[in-house]
């Protein structure tokens, strides 16, 4: 053990992690390594994007760097329901663990900024292009992936343990915004050296994800037990949890209900039929989440790769000064998805509750992005952003279990991924044809575009917190139930 603290006259030691949370507290300060460098990567153009197009090598004009933005999301709005469904079909049924896919795409997103890389260093737009495609491929199934393991290895406190990892990967994003400014200064500068200089900052970047994805399948998989003090046999299989395992366990100490089990695939079907079996057992009401998320994430993330060029042109900011102020909506993430997850545990928030506080920060967003398209104080509009930002991710993180069934979480992730790209793709294809049909110097289209999606989010999210998509013949089962069976197991994760 470590020092002793002594406190009002008593002796305090360090209480150690409880041996059932070792697993899970490795595993998510991985994945939040991981992710971070995820998205660092995913928002390095949009740090130069006016400095592409100024480059007389590559020549990103609006229109190439609008395609390269949407073949960066587009193929996410497949490659997450594929990968989805390979992870919820049975291994007797030719299925593949979610650990397993989490390192392959990892190893795909890696490899796709490499050839970014190069194409970006002999001055090749196609070649640019594909290694982004190839990133951006498995982009959303990085951050989805692990849906299908990482509750199980961190039972209770899912809007705690949601919110630490929302959080800490949005530090990728920040230390995009913040730090490239100066290696595109400092590494080169225009010309075409500060291009290259960036996107093999971002080849390294990617290429330090492989052997961390690598240790979370060792952990997650029970192969690194001796390292975290545990027994070498494991108890359990990834992926089936046991009954009173706290494993099995996906809800927050009763906040959230959990949505009832899916019926299992019938033996003796295809791996085709039971990803067929395993798609058809979504319930429609998780498929109207998943469009509100699409929404929402539509109507932010595109903002992201054009804020800072939209704040050079449009209030003469310097990129300096551009990605210093973009940093301040990622701080926001940073800064309030812990705080937010700890509240839908404490407070025992059902998914309802959630939704309703999710369509006033999406509610928010349409206004922020109408105030920016009207000209206001970027700096006020742009923090009211992504504060809204901030609070709407997590809770659309910190309800997913209420509404998707629990055997089938890898898949649901994989749906809500799919949606999402689709509708990062969609957007900045429509204001690519915007921009270049009004000019550059009218943004008043882009931020109409962004305000509506804005309000679709906020419209799903009051429906949803109304009930009106409500099945009866989709129940929930409240984790209240199974609070007796685990009240020593919460005893210890609150001691530590």
């Amino acid at each position: 053990g470590g020092a002793a603290v002594r406190r009002g006259g008593a002796v305090m030691r360090p209480t150690p992690i409880p041996p059932h949370l070792r697993k899970g507290v490795a595993c998510s300060i991985l994945l939040a390594f991981v992710m971070a460098c995820n998205h660092f990567n995913r928002d390095a153009p949009g740090v130069i994007e006016e400095q592409l197009r100024l480059d007389p090598k590559l020549d990103v004009t609006p229109e190439r760097y609008s395609t390269m933005t949407a073949l960066y999301f587009l193929p996410s709005s497949v490659v997450p329901l594929l990968l989805g469904l390979l992870s919820a079909v049975p291994e007797s049924q030719g299925g593949v663990p979610s650990v397993v896919v989490f390192v392959g795409v990892c190893v795909t997103s890696g490899l796709g900024n490499f050839v970014a890389a190069i194409g970006a260093e002999r001055a090749s737009f196609p070649t640019l292009l594909a290694g982004r495609g190839i990133a951006g491929a498995v982009y959303e199934a990085v951050d989805m992936t692990p849906l299908g393991f990482i509750p199980q290895l961190l039972p209770g406190r899912w809007g705690t343990v949601s919110g630490f990892i929302n959080g800490a990967l949005r530090l990728g994003s920040v230390a995009a915004f913040g730090l490239l400014p100066f290696a595109y200064v400092g590494l080169g500068g225009d010309g075409g050296d500060g291009a290259r200089a960036v996107f093999w900052t971002c080849a390294l970047v990617g290429g330090c994800m492989v052997p961390a994805a690598a240790m979370v399948n060792r952990i997650a998989t029970g192969r690194a037990n001796a390292l975290l003090g545990l027994p070498t046999a494991a108890s359990g299989t990834e992926g089936e949890p046991t009954r009173g395992d706290p494993g099995a366990i996906f809800a927050a100490d009763g906040a959230m209900t959990t949505a009832a089990s899916a019926t299992p695939p019938p033996d003796g079907l295809s791996a085709a039929g039971a990803a067929l079996h395993a798609l058809h057992s979504v319930p429609s009401k998780f498929w109207v989440y998943a469009g509100g998320s699409a929404c929402m994430y539509g109507a932010v993330v595109p903002f992201w790769l054009y804020g800072a060029g939209f704040l050079q042109r449009a209030h003469g900011y310097s990129i300096d000064r551009a990605g210093t102020l973009m940093l301040f909506p990622e701080l926001a993430l940073c800064a309030l998805s812990v705080p937010i997850g700890v509240a839908v545990d404490r407070f025992h928030l059902t998914f309802a509750r959630c939704q309703r506080w999710y369509a006033c920060g999406a509610f928010t967003i349409a206004a922020s992005h109408l105030g920016l398209g009207l000209g206001g104080d970027p700096r006020f509009f742009v923090l009211s952003l992504g504060t809204a930002y901030a609070c709407c991710n997590q809770l659309t993180w910190a309800s997913f279990p209420g509404v998707c069934p629990k055997d089938l979480m890898s898949l649901g992730g994989g749906v809500v991924a799919c949606c999402i790209n689709l509708a990062c793709a969609i957007v900045p294809a429509c204001i690519g044809a915007i921009r270049s049909g009004s000019g550059d110097g009218e943004e008043l289209g882009m931020f109409i575009l962004l305000c509506s999606c804005g309000l679709a989010a906020a419209g799903v999210g009051a429906a949803l917190s109304a009930g009106m998509f409500d099945e009866d013949e989709f129940k929930y089962v409240d984790m209240r139930e199974e609070e007796e069976e685990t009240r020593g197991v919460r005893s210890e994760w609150e001691e530590a």
